[in-house]
């Protein structure tokens, strides 16, 4: 019968068919099948019955095909989850601002995943199969951020395989998505690593890519460090577009230069000058779009890097961090919602309510630490350690804080 569910649930056709009918598009499957259990609860009547005559009325026609097996997406495995293979640590928050938002962080590696033994058990995913199995059993929209460069393709994408198979749990999560054309009709799945601007990449971003796999900069380093440590609120003011002076600019280039110099690698000032103009220009644009004070926003992002992370960690990560916090919190044009996925549709859907966000996990961590500080929310829960990226949600876990039942992302 799961099967036949799962296939009836990723027929393109239907879903396409669904855009006829306009109380489809008003409501989720939540909201109608909840309202069907009330309406034969006061008359008296077997649930069936009452859809089954509403299927049979001009203006709910199609609705029984519609949450026909919703009580059976409520026990699918992935609403029922008891291992997941790739993030290493969580945040779980079951209300900021009316949103669920659940922060994966990861290690960038395969290392230390779930073997096969543990995956077997049901209820056990690797967290690109979760997400996807997620998103065909999902009440209502998802949002999906991830740590996928904005507005590129991915490359180096080879057949649909084990999460062993990639480099790292990211990978295959922007593959299985992006190319491998797997996104279920009720997930909205959204890039967020603007580290990248129209194949440019951000001066720091560059010298981490350069560096990464090389040693012997660490006292060349520190000397440029502390020779602009007086300018650290500058520079980071700068990148968070708090501070548009030109005396903000050139304090940013001379101390990117001074990086590149470290390397023996010409910089371009004016090549991230345009660069910057253009996120600058997009940032302000978000911003005009999202719920989130911008001052406020600024002065505490600021202030979560500084106790958090290493100067040169913070200007790197900036980029991608500010513009998922303000999209996150972005109201969406109501006019455009039909250019968008089939079961995202709804009049709740001009924000994001249920939100997956999965990322490295030293940006996690700047998300906890945000949320925390401008909303004064702590997680629902919090699980995982610092190396093991296969993490036990139920009671048996050797993971900290672990649950007491199978987590169901929708009803926690």
């Amino acid at each position: 019968m799961r099967a036949r569910v799962d296939s009836f649930y990723r027929n393109k056709n239907y879903y396409d068919k669904m855009e006829e009918n306009t109380i489809l598009q008003q409501y989720t499957r939540e909201e109608l099948y909840s309202c069907f259990l009330e309406t034969a609860k006061i008359l008296g009547m077997n649930s069936d019955s009452v859809i089954d005559a509403l299927d049979n009325t001009e203006t709910y026609k199609g609705i029984k095909k519609y949450i026909k097996y919703y009580s059976l997406n409520l026990n699918h495995p992935s609403r029922n989850l008891r291992v997941l293979s790739g993030p290493n640590i969580i945040w779980f928050y079951r209300n900021v601002q009316g949103k669920r938002i659940m922060l994966l962080g990861e290690r960038h590696t395969i290392q230390t995943i779930c073997n096969d033994q543990v995956l077997s058990k049901r209820g056990s995913f690797e967290v690109q199969d979760w997400l996807i199995q997620l998103g065909w059993n999902a009440p209502s929209c998802v949002d999906i951020f991830v740590e996928s460069y904005y507005k590129a393709s991915e490359d180096n994408c080879h057949k649909k395989g084990k999460l062993a198979t990639y480099k790292d749990p990211l990978s295959a999560i922007r593959c299985d998505f992006k190319i491998h054309g797997n996104i279920p009709p009720y997930v909205r799945y959204h890039d967020i690593d603007l580290r990248i601007i129209e194949g440019i990449e951000f001066p720091m971003f560059t010298w981490f890519i350069l560096t990464r796999n090389k040693s012997g900069f660490g006292l060349d380093y520190i000397k440029v460090v502390n020779k602009y440590k007086k300018y650290t609120h500058t520079l980071i003011n700068y990148m968070l577009t708090a501070d548009k002076s030109q005396q903000a600019k050139l304090i940013y280039n001379e101390f990117a230069s001074d990086m590149f110099q470290i390397i023996d690698i010409p910089y371009s000032e004016n090549k991230y000058n345009s660069m910057f103009d253009k996120y600058t220009k997009l940032i302000d644009k978000e911003f005009s779009k999202s719920e989130l004070d911008r001052d406020k926003t600024l002065e505490t992002l600021s202030s979560v890097y500084i106790n958090t992370l290493d100067m040169w960690n913070i200007l790197m990560n900036i980029p991608m961090d500010l513009y998922f916090l303000i999209r996150l919190f972005v109201k969406f044009d109501s006019s455009k919602l039909q250019r968008g996925p089939t079961g995202c549709r709804t009049r709740k859907d001009v924000v994001s309510n249920n939100v997956i966000v999965y990322s490295g996990s030293n940006h996690s961590l700047i998300y906890a630490n945000f949320i925390n500080n401008y909303f004064n929310k702590v997680p629902t829960f919090m699980l995982g350690d610092r190396h093991n990226q296969c993490i036990e949600f139920t009671s048996s876990s050797k993971s900290a804080g672990a649950l007491d039942k199978p987590f169901d992302f929708f009803t926690y």
